[in-house]
C-alpha cells in the first residue's frame, strides 16, 4: 500500500494536477476469519490511522446500511 501512495504522489508531481483523494473505506469480514486483521495490521505498519468495530457498532454510527 505505501508504495502505491508514494507512486500516486509521484504521478501528482509529474501532471501537475491531484488525481488521487484518499478517502475512508470498509473492510468486513465473517467472524473467524482474520482479513479484517490483516487489513488493520497493513494500516498500522504505515500509520494510516484506522478503528475497528463489531457489527453493532456499525449499525449503530451507520444506520444508512441496516
Amino acid at each position: 500500500m505505501l508504495d502505491a501512495f508514494q507512486a500516486w504522489r509521484s504521478l501528482e508531481a509529474d501532471a501537475g494536477v491531484p488525481l488521487y483523494v484518499r478517502t475512508g473505506g470498509v473492510s468486513i469480514s465473517p467472524q473467524g476469519l482474520d482479513y479484517v486483521e490483516q487489513v488493520a495490521a497493513s494500516l498500522t505498519s504505515i500509520d494510516v490511522p484506522h478503528r475497528r468495530m463489531g457489527g453493532r457498532d456499525w449499525n449503530r454510527c451507520s444506520p444508512m446500511f441496516a
